[in-house]
């Protein structure tokens, strides 16, 4: 159960006897400890624990789940509701100030999954361009919805294309008129 610090002797070379262009290290230290749960003796190199010289009770993950502090114990569901909302929106670490662009705003309404399956249905999952049925196909705008905002959700806008043909149609219009979509 206790800790107790080793110091080995190493010296660093190379697979034919050439040493190492790095500093020699004379020793390793490490850590001894025996776990609480399964009493094996595990040694682990201070690298590995991250530099870090607090007392160890367990071998494994797995073993401190066995036998933790929190072995048994349930979390409610408003724990979890509390929780969760500590991390959405602004609380959020990652939180840019609501820069999503008007295209993710948009694919994540209900009404765009609607036009996009009525857009399917119209064209009877066939991609415009080439023909072909099925397949990884997805929803365009013929009239790109950086050109023209209030078309984004017309049925007649739109048409099925393929992967490949969308990625080349996309390129097209790009380079005939580019506007940076995060630009107000």
């Amino acid at each position: 159960m206790g800790m107790s610090l080793t110091i080995y002797n190493v010296t660093m070379k190379f697979a034919k006897g050439h040493p190492s262009y790095k500093k020699i290290v004379n020793g390793i230290k490490t850590a001894t400890w025996t776990c609480e749960n399964c009493a094996k003796i595990t040694t682990k190199t201070l690298k590995e624990l991250d530099y870090n010289y607090r007392k160890r009770r367990f071998c494994s993950i797995k073993c401190s789940y066995a036998k933790g502090p929190r072995k048994g114990m349930v979390t409610s569901v408003e724990t979890k509701m509390k929780l969760r909302a500590q991390k959405l929106g602004i609380n959020n670490p990652s939180w840019r100030g609501g820069v999503s662009s008007i295209r993710l705003q948009l694919a994540n309404t209900q009404e765009y999954k609607e036009w996009r399956k009525s857009v399917f249905e119209r064209d009877d999952y066939t991609c415009r361009w080439c023909m072909e049925r099925g397949g990884k196909i997805e929803a365009d705008h013929v009239v790109p919805y950086m050109m023209d905002a209030e078309m984004i959700l017309d049925v007649g806008n739109g048409q099925t294309l393929c992967e490949y043909c969308h990625r080349i149609k996309t390129t097209i219009e790009m380079k005939q008129h580019w506007k940076n979509q995060y630009d107000e």
